[in-house]
Formats: C-alpha cells, structure tokens, sequence
C-alpha cells in the first residue's frame, strides 16, 4: 500500500478503533517506529492533536474530560473499573483526579466507589488478617483494592479496638520451592529478573528479595548481578547456536524453535559468530529455505492461514523485509489480489458477536477470548461494556463467575442452605473463590434471606482445623490461669505467632473461660493486678519496689495507682508519699553508701539519666551539697 494508504489506516486504528502502537504495527506489519512516524505526520496535518497520546488513544484533554464525566456521575465506578475503561494503571488515574481537583473541575469530596461497603471490606479485611493470617498484599489481591489502602482500614481496627495496637500483618514468606526455582533460573539459567518474575507469576521485587535471601545464605555470590547475568545468557546462546550449527547444520528456523528466541535475535547472534569466525561467513545464505519454497510457504501462511507478517517471519525464520519482498513479487505475478493486506479485515459488529458467543456459550475466559481473537485484553473488556449496555449479557456479568451476580448468590444460596455443603464443596461446584462464596453468604445475611447466625457445614478437613484450634486455646487457657505465663512466651512455647495468641485470648473472653478484664501483659486480670498494688502499698512500698516484685515497669504502676486514687482505694496524697519515701533512699545511697550513679540506678529500676536528674533536685532543695560529684565524691559539709 502506499505512504499515504497506510496513514490512513494508522489515523483510522488508533483514533477511530483505539488499537495500541503494538497492534496497529502488527496489523499492518510494519515496525512500530513505522507507525510513531506517521503519528508525527498525522499531528503536522492537523488530524490529531498536538497533545495526541499514543498510551491513551487520545489526547490529555480528552483524558481529562473523561476523567470529569467520571466524576459527574457520582460513584458508579470503582477505580478499577474507571482505569480498565480508560486503559491507565489505577496510581494514573488518581493522579489525574488529584489533579483536577487542584484545578477545580472536579468536586473536592469526589471519590471512587468502593467494590463493597466500608463496613463489609473492614470485616473481610479483618477476617484474612486474623483468621486467615494473610500478608497486606495478599488482602489487597483477594479484595481488590490497594495495599495503600488495606493499611488505612487495619489503622482504623486499631483505631476502634478490634485488632491489638501492636498488631501487624504477616509477611510473605518464600517457600523453599520458589527460592529454588530463582536460584536454577538466575543463577544456573541466567535469566533477568523480569523474565524469572514473568515465568514464575511473582514480581520484580519478590525476584531481588530472594536473590539477597540467597546471598546471605551464601548460595549466591555476593557480587552477583543480573547485568552480568544478561551477558553470560547472551554467551551462552551463541555457544549453543554455534555448536548446534557445528555439529547438525540445522536451519535458522530449526534453531528459533530450539532456543524459543526470537527471529531478530537470531540473526544478530548468527551475524556476530560469522564476525567472530566461530562459524562460516555464508552460513545463512546456505541455510536458507529455497526460494520457491519460502514463496509457497508465505502464500499459505498469509492467504489461506491468514497469519500476520509477524508471526510468518518467525514461523519461518526469515525478516519482514523478506516477506513484504515476496508478497509483493506475488501480487506482480497475479497468484494474490493487488489489494491483499495483513490488516485485520473483522469488521467491529462481526468481533463483537464473537465475543458475546464466546462467552455465552463456549464460556471462555479473557485470556482465551483475548488470543483467539488475536486482540489484548483491555480491547476485550471494552466489548463486554458495549455488550452490557446493549443488554446482550447481563449487567453485572464477572468473568469470574460467568453468570450475574444474582445468579452466584442464588447457587451458593441452595448448595449452602438447602444441600448444606461445606465452603470447599462449593469452591469446587462453581469454581470460583473462597473470596467470592462468602461475599455471596455476607450480602444473602444483609438482604434477610439467610438467619444471621448461619454457619457452614464443616468438611472433614475442616473439622480437624477446628479440633486442633481448640487444643490449642484449651493449653492458652491452661498455661495463663495456671502458670500466668505472657503473650510472648505462649508464642515462643507453642511456636505460633503472638497475634493468633491474643485472637485466642479474646475467644476465650468471650467463652468468659478468663476474665473479661485479663490483661496479656499483666498475666492476670486488672482487678486481681490491682488488689496486688493495694497490697503493696499499704506496707509503703515505692513504685520501683512493687513493678519488679510484679515484673511490670514503675510507669505501669504509676498508671495502675492514678486509677486507684481515682477510685479512692488509696490516699490522695500517696503520690508525694512516695516521692519523698524515693528522695530519702536516694539520700541515703548517695550520701552514706557511696555508690556510682549507674549502681544507684540499678538499685532503683530507673535510668542513669533520672538519677542524675533527681540529684540536681535535691542540690536545689538542700538536702544534698552543691559540691557534690559523681566523679569527684567530694563535697563540703
């Protein structure tokens, strides 16, 4: 086609259809620095703006006008939902709304609707915390929404009393199978990072993590790198190009397939072994397809396969260039029509109707439907809204569930209720989430149509895990009443984390098995730790005294004793009391004793710092001379 024919089509994909630079590249099979020059050239005549975004399909303006009409609408969207229409990561396009905010074409109050209520994420969000024991991004994966915001509601359970102030969330720990699986491929194998990251489902950073893992493990070197990796890979397959082409003199598409690399990177490590001389300089000239051959080939794949220019040209080991020379040498000859492009020739209505029968009856996911179709993901979830608002699947269609949402709550109404299945029955009979089946559960207890103290019938596996959380609330129980034991050292006993110790403390509250008032730290109930202060205070014991007798800091009895004054179980003037009872055995052990400022701190339970504080008080009071030193321990009477 000519220069011009080809603007054409690139103003019609990328503004009319919305196609990426990627796919318009590949549909015309031209490269993409082909088409970012045509986009100038599409700018300088003024038939896209200035501003154009070629990540965007559209211009700022229009982006941010997007952004408003967003907005306009109240909170219909989620965040997720407004960036997958407007093809941006969700930080983009809270960004963008911060933005027109500041300018004012936004309401300041605006905000994203959440997937679910507040309450409803807070509860989820505190199930998978205590129960499930899961880390900050895990809850933001299972939920949906981000890790940013995960912390913001554990802030606000803290806040409201339902998770302990300490509380943290579990943190990813590497199995040993995946850190074996890093270490074969960035060590043994030599891949990147972001192809291990790719390979295995993990990101980037989970990658680096590991890899430091294993160097403080020792397995690694410690001046290991990928830079130096991506070089060793790269040696290493041009060894194996070059002992292969040595020993079997395969073809260039023997050795595409072999390795998996691509068509280009071939021909540039071929190239630089016939530099190097490592391999003969007309080795690929002499291991070319014969040229009526290859002419056969491309006319099957491109006519009758309809394969893109791109997938020939691996297919068959050959450039672009080579295919676009022949297919232009069969057009001349007449065995292809003059107008033959590789352009998609799916009209919009005709891909339209094959997503909607692909969905509704061959019940095929996104990324089925997305490499069928030859098209990305995004282009498919822009479809699915067309199809909703023309009603030709339902409204609230999920390819999680490929039903409604109505429809999910009814199943998981009469498999749970009228069949009482266990979770992990139903998981497996819908096959959809854990997630997704109390979700259904929450919202049938909200609209009234299940009791709200409706449980699940338990599986046998599950009937174990509850046996064995019994056990081990019934040996908390016992080693707090009987052996007053802290939170701490259960956990270090039991080999359990503290958080699900104090989850079992609170159980245990509420079975009212101990005291509603115990206190974790206290080892024993506040009012029994109370009537042990009263005690003490009555044969005029100090603060420092009475917390090591009771192993807690002098501060917690002070707290403790404000109460007890409060409540008139102790004199109002116990607080001076004391003071004066502390400044007269400072005296003394200053005076008499003759200690060092550290052996009198010990002595007291305080810091070096309070005495020398207290000293100073006392110089000013009188009652110890001005002369008076540490370091000298000389002093005038």
């Amino acid at each position: 086609m000519t220069k011009k024919e080809r603007i054409d089509k690139v103003y019609s994909m990328l503004v009319l259809k919305e196609q990426t630079i990627d796919e318009v590249a590949e549909n015309l099979g031209v490269s993409t620095s082909t088409i970012y020059r045509d986009i100038q050239d599409l700018k300088r005549e003024e038939k896209i703006p200035e501003d154009y975004s070629v990540k965007h399909s559209m211009s700022k303006e229009e982006l941010e006008n997007r952004i408003c009409v967003f907005a306009s609408k109240g909170k219909n969207l989620t965040v997720g939902e407004a960036a997958t229409k407007l093809q941006l990561s969700e930080v983009s396009v809270h960004t963008l709304v911060k933005k027109l905010k500041k300018e004012g074409r936004i309401s300041q109050d605006f905000s994203f609707r959440h997937a679910a209520t507040n309450e409803e994420l807070k509860d989820r969000i505190f199930f998978l915390a205590t129960v499930k024991k899961q880390s900050t991004t895990e809850i933001a994966h299972a939920v949906g929404i981000s890790s940013v915001t995960v912390r913001e509601y554990i802030a606000k359970l803290k806040r409201e009393g339902k998770l302990p102030e300490d509380f943290t969330t579990q943190r990813n720990v590497f199995s040993k199978d995946l850190e074996e699986k890093i270490y074969v491929l960035a060590f043994m194998e030599r891949y990147e990072a972001a192809d291990i990251a790719m390979k295995l489902k993990i990101t980037s950073s989970t990658v680096y993590t590991c890899i430091r893992k294993l160097k403080d493990a020792g397995r690694v070197p410690l001046d290991f790198s990928f830079k130096q990796s991506k070089e060793i890979r790269k040696q290493q397959l041009k060894d194996k190009i070059c002992a292969s082409i040595k020993q079997q003199e395969p073809s260039i598409e023997d050795i595409i397939r072999d390795l998996g690399i691509s068509t280009k990177m071939t021909y540039r490590y071929i190239k630089e072994l016939e530099n190097e001389g490592r391999i003969p300089k007309n080795f690929m000239s002499a291991s070319a397809i014969p040229k009526k051959e290859l002419k056969n080939k491309i006319y099957s794949l491109a006519l009758i396969q309809k394969q893109s220019a791109n997938a020939i040209s691996n297919k068959l080991g050959v450039s672009l260039g080579t295919i676009y020379k022949y297919i232009k040498e069969l057009k001349e000859k007449g065995e292809i029509p003059k107008d033959f492009s590789f352009s998609i020739s799916t009209s919009r209505k005709a891909l339209k109707d094959k997503i909607c029968s692909l969905i509704l009856t061959e019940k095929q996911n996104k990324s089925e439907i997305s490499r069928k179709l030859g098209i990305p993901g995004h282009t498919v979830y822009s479809y699915i809204e067309e199809l909703k608002e023309e009603n030709r699947i339902p409204y609230d269609f999920s390819f999680s569930f490929f039903m409604s949402a109505r429809k999910l709550e009814d199943r998981v109404y009469t498999l749970a209720v009228v069949k009482r299945l266990s979770v992990s029955s139903i998981v497996r009979e819908l096959e959809v989430s854990h997630t997704a089946v109390y979700q259904c559960i929450h919202k049938l207890k909200k609209d009234g149509r299940i009791p709200k103290e409706f449980e699940f019938k338990m599986s046998d596996a599950e009937k174990e895990v509850k046996e064995s959380k019994q056990k081990a609330k019934d040996e908390v129980c016992s080693l707090i009443l009987s052996k007053n034991m802290k939170t701490l050292d259960i956990a270090n006993k039991l080999g359990v984390h503290a958080t699900t110790i104090r989850s079992y403390i609170k159980e245990l509250k509420q079975e009212k098995r101990i005291p509603s008032d115990f206190s974790p730290t206290l080892s024993m109930s506040k009012s029994v730790f109370k009537k042990k202060i009263c005690s003490r205070i009555l044969k005029n014991k100090t603060f420092t005294e009475i917390g090591k007798e009771l192993g807690v800091s002098p501060s917690t009895i002070g707290v403790y004793c404000k109460q007890l004054q409060k409540e008139g179980k102790i004199p109002q003037d116990f607080f001076l009391k004391d003071k004066k009872k502390q400044e007269d055995k400072l005296c003394f052990l200053v005076l008499n004793k003759g200690l060092s400022a550290k052996e009198i701190a010990k002595e007291l339970g305080v810091s070096d710092v309070t005495v020398y504080k207290r000293v100073k008080d006392l110089k000013e009071k009188g009652r110890i001379p001005l002369s008076f030193s540490f370091k000298s321990r000389l002093y005038q009477a």
